[in-house]
């Protein structure tokens, strides 16, 4: 899966420290290895499967986070 992740995607989540629109906080997640993803689906509602995130780095990166 493929996609561009903008400041408005970022939802508040205090507990874990995370402010809405902070796409920095996010980014230094995934850089460092502690950011996942957890699809749910009907048939698993707890989650079907779990994957870690990791960072592209682009030649010349523009400064978009894909």
């Amino acid at each position: 899966m493929t996609g561009t992740v903008a400041a408005s995607d970022v939802l508040a989540l205090p507990t874990q420290g995370l402010a809405a629109g902070d796409i920095a906080a996010i980014v230094a997640e995934i850089r460092a290895g502690f950011a996942y993803a957890n699809v749910h689906t009907a048939t698993s509602p707890a989650g079907e499967i779990r994957g870690q995130l990791r960072a592209h780095e682009d030649e010349g990166d523009n400064g978009d986070h894909h």
